[in-house]
C-alpha cells in the first residue's frame, strides 16, 4: 500500500486510445486557488499574522503550504481557507509560493506567489535572454525538478516542440534540451495529471491535446495524446467533476467551440466566433469551477457556469466587450470577494490596444467593461502585485509594439495609465513569478517572432542596473602581432545602487583597459577600452565579460576582428587630371611582416576594369617576408568629374582597402 492509500487503475478508452491512469480510491477535488489572498504579501519583519484565500475544493484537513512547508490551518468552507503565517517566515524580503493540498499530500492546488517585499515607487525591469526555440506564443512556471525554485517551459510553434529551463533560484535559467510534440504545438499549461506530486505539462495541438508527464527532474516522460475537437488553442486546467484529477479545456477558433476532456472524453460547447483565451474559476461562488471564454470576432465572453460534474450549461452570458477579446485572466482587482475579468483586446474589425476590466457581480454576470490603453497588439495577461502595495497590478504582452505594459491597480477595480517596457521583439507569452527570491514579483515572455525567451527581474529599491554599449565591437584589419587602436565600451548602471564590479575580462587576443574601478555609482557610467593583438591571421572571434552584482549578469560585448601578416600605407588615395591625360603614379608600400612570403592579389572595386585607375606592382604576386613590394597606382579620367574608387589588396589571410578618389578637370 502506498502512502496514499490503495489505488484503484482505471483503464479508459479515448477515441480509440486506451491511456491508463491511477487515482486514488477516495478521492479529494483538486483544489484551486484565487488571486489574490488576504493580504497577498507582507513587509519584511512583519508580525505573525493570518493569511485567508478563497477557491474551490477545501475540504477538511486541507493545508495551506508556504514553499511546500505545511502552515497551521483553519478551514472555514469549501470556498474559505485560512492559514497562521509565522514571524519567522518574515525576517527579510522573499518570495514565498502558496498551495493547498489536500489530507494524505494529494492533489495539490495551483501556486500563488506571495512576496515579503518593500513597497516600490516604481517598477524597474532588467532582462536577460535565453535562446530556444522560434515562434512561441506560450510560457509556463512551476517547479519541474522539485527543488522548490521556479522554472519554465516554452512552446516552440515552428520546431513542434517545448524547452525547459531550470531556475537556480538567483533569477538564471539552464536550458534543458527540447522535447518534440507530434503536431504543431500551440499553448501549454501546467497541472499533476497522474497525482505523482510532479508537474506535468499539457500542451495544445491541432485535434488533439498532449499530457506529459513530469519526472520530477525536469524531464518528461512520453506523451498520451487526447484527441479532441481543438486547433492548437489556450488552455484551461481545474478539477471540474471533483474527482481529484485535473480536466482540460481548450477553444477552437474553427468552429466556435470550447472543448472540454473530463476523465479522457471530450464535449463539445458553441460559444461565439473565433473563440481564443479560456479561464477556468469559480465565476458565481457557488464552489464549482466555470469558464469563460474569450470570442475574438464576436467581441464577446461567453461564460459557461459549471455543474461540478465535469458539465457546462449553455452560455449563461454572453457579454459584449471592446472589438476583438483575445486572452483573459480571472482576478479579483477590487478586493470584494468577486472575481472580475481582465481581457486584453488587440482589436479584431478595428484597432483596440486596451486592457478591458470588467468587474464581477458574483453571480457569473459581470459590469460593464472599462478599457485602458495599452501599446500594440496586447495578447497576453499576468497578474500580481509587482509593486508590493498589496493591491492587483496586470502586465500585458504587447505583441506587435515591442513592450510589456504594467497597469498599476488602486484596489478598486480602477488601473493607473500604462507603463511600457520595451522588449527586443513582439512578447506573445508572459509568466509571472519570483525567480530570483527577493520579495518583488518579476516576468518571464517568450517572443512570437524570435528565438529566445527573457526573464525580466524586479530592480527593487537598492538595486543596480547594469547595461553596456554598444554590444558588439568591430576591429580594423589589424597585423598579426601588433595592436589595433582601442574601441570603446560604455558601462551604465542605471539603476538605484552601486554597481559591484567583480571582474571585467576579455578573451584571448583582446585586452581591456578601463576607468570603472570595483564599483560604479547609482546613475553613473565609465569607459572600457578594448584593443585587439591577433595571434594568427584571419577571423577571430571573441567576448568582453562584465560581472557585477546586477540582474543579468554576466554582461557581455561580442568581439571581432581580423588578423594580417601585411602593413599597407597609405590607405586613401587623392587625384586631380585633365581629363584626357594620365595622372603622375602615387605608391602604396605592402610590407610583409610575416617570416615566409605571402600570396597577393590585387583589383580595383567596383569599376571591374583599371582604365580609370591603371596600376602595375613590383610584388610579382608575393609580398616579401620583412620587406616591402609597392603598387603604382595613375588615375587616367574621359570625362569632368569625380570618381570614387577602392583598390583591394588580398592577402595575408584578409583584405585590405585603399579609397580612391580622382577628379577629372
Amino acid at each position: 500500500m502506498s502512502r496514499r492509500g490503495l489505488m484503484n487503475l482505471v483503464v479508459m478508452m479515448c477515441a480509440g486510445l486506451m491511456v491508463a491512469r491511477v487515482v486514488a480510491a477516495q478521492t479529494n477535488p483538486v483544489p484551486s486557488l484565487d488571486l489574490p489572498a488576504s493580504p497577498m504579501g507582507a513587509a519584511p519583519g512583519a508580525a505573525q499574522f493570518t493569511l485567508t484565500a478563497t477557491g474551490t475544493g477545501f475540504v477538511r484537513g486541507s493545508t495551506v503550504t508556504w514553499n511546500g512547508v505545511a502552515l497551521q490551518t483553519t478551514y472555514i468552507s469549501g470556498t474559505k481557507i485560512g492559514a497562521s503565517v509565522p514571524a519567522a517566515n518574515l525576517t527579510a524580503a522573499t518570495g514565498a509560493v502558496i498551495a493547498v493540498t489536500q489530507p494524505g499530500g494529494f492533489p495539490v492546488s495551483n501556486g500563488m506567489p506571495f512576496e515579503v517585499g518593500n513597497s516600490e515607487s516604481a517598477v524597474t525591469l532588467g532582462r536577460a535572454d535565453y535562446s530556444i526555440g522560434l515562434d512561441s506564443q506560450s510560457i509556463v512556471t512551476a517547479d519541474f525538478n522539485g527543488d522548490g525554485i521556479l522554472d519554465l517551459a516554452v512552446v516552440s510553434n515552428s520546431q513542434s516542440n517545448f524547452t525547459v529551463l531550470l531556475g537556480h533560484g538567483d533569477g538564471t535559467f539552464t536550458v534543458q534540451g527540447s522535447v518534440g510534440v507530434a503536431t504543431t504545438p500551440g499553448y501549454a499549461a501546467v497541472g499533476d495529471f497522474n497525482n505523482d506530486g510532479h508537474q506535468d505539462l499539457t500542451i495544445s495541438g491541432v485535434g488533439a491535446v498532449y499530457v506529459f508527464p513530469g519526472n520530477g527532474d525536469g524531464t518528461f516522460g512520453a506523451a498520451t495524446e487526447y484527441t479532441l475537437q481543438a486547433d492548437d488553442g489556450p488552455l484551461a486546467v481545474g478539477d471540474f467533476n471533483g474527482d481529484g484529477v485535473p480536466d482540460i479545456a481548450t477553444t477552437d477558433a474553427t468552429t466556435g467551440t470550447v472543448s472540454v476532456l473530463v476523465n479522457g472524453v471530450a464535449t463539445n460547447y458553441t460559444v461565439g466566433s473565433m473563440p481564443e483565451g479560456v479561464v477556468a474559476a469559480d465565476l458565481n461562488r457557488d464552489g464549482r469551477l466555470d469558464l469563460a471564454v474569450a470570442n475574438y470576432a464576436s467581441a464577446s465572453i461567453s461564460v459557461l457556469l459549471g455543474k461540478g460534474d465535469g458539465t457546462f450549461r449553455t452560455p449563461a452570458a454572453t457579454i459584449s466587450t471592446t472589438d476583438g477579446p483575445w486572452a483573459l485572466l480571472a482576478v479579483d482587482t477590487s478586493n470584494d470577494s468577486k472575481l472580475d475579468l481582465v481581457v486584453a483586446t488587440p482589436g479584431y474589425t478595428q484597432t483596440e490596444n486596451k486592457m478591458v476590466v470588467l468587474l464581477g457581480n458574483g453571480d457569473g454576470t459581470f459590469k460593464t467593461p472599462v478599457g485602458y490603453n495599452v501599446a500594440g497588439n496586447p495578447v497576453a495577461l499576468a497578474a500580481g502585485d509587482f509593486n508590493n502595495d498589496l493591491k492587483v497590478d496586470v502586465a500585458v504582452a504587447a505583441e506587435s509594439g515591442d513592450a510589456i505594459c504594467l497597469l498599476e491597480g488602486t484596489g478598486n477595480g480602477v488601473f493607473k495609465a500604462s507603463q511600457t517596457y520595451k522588449t527586443p521583439a513582439g512578447v506573445a507569452a508572459l509568466a509571472a513569478g519570483d525567480f530570483n527570491k527577493d520579495g518583488a514579483l518579476d516576468l518571464a515572455g517568450s517572443y512570437s517572432n524570435g528565438a529566445s525567451a527573457s526573464v525580466f527581474l524586479q530592480q527593487t529599491t537598492g538595486s543596480p542596473v547594469a547595461t553596456l554599449n554598444p554590444t558588439s565591437l568591430l576591429f580594423p584589419l589589424t597585423v598579426v602581432s601588433t595592436s589595433s587602436s582601442s574601441l570603446p565600451v560604455t558601462l551604465t548602471n542605471s539603476g538605484n545602487a552601486a554597481l559591484t564590479i567583480s571582474s571585467i575580462t576579455p578573451s584571448t587576443q583582446f585586452s581591456q583597459t578601463n576607468d570603472c574601478g570595483s564599483s560604479l555609482a547609482a546613475g553613473s557610467s565609465c569607459t572600457i577600452n578594448v584593443v585587439f593583438t591577433p595571434q594568427h591571421q584571419g577571423t577571430q572571434t571573441g567576448t568582453l565579460t562584465v560581472t557585477d552584482n546586477a540582474a543579468g549578469s554576466p554582461q557581455t560585448v561580442s568581439l571581432q576582428g581580423q588578423g594580417e601578416f601585411f602593413v599597407v600605407s597609405p590607405l586613401s588615395l587623392t587625384f586631380e587630371t585633365a581629363v584626357g591625360t594620365t595622372s603622375s603614379p602615387q605608391l602604396i608600400s605592402i610590407y610583409g611582416e610575416d617570416s615566409t612570403p605571402e600570396k597577393v592579389s590585387f583589383s580595383v572595386y567596383p569599376l571591374g576594369d583599371t582604365s580609370l585607375f591603371p596600376y602595375t606592382n613590383t610584388c610579382n604576386g608575393y609580398v616579401p617576408s620583412h620587406a616591402t613590394c609597392t603598387v603604382s597606382i595613375s588615375f587616367a579620367p574621359t570625362a569632368s568629374g569625380t570618381v570614387n574608387a577602392t583598390f583591394q589588396i588580398t592577402g595575408g589571410g584578409g583584405v585590405t582597402k585603399v579609397s580612391m578618389t580622382g577628379t577629372g578637370q
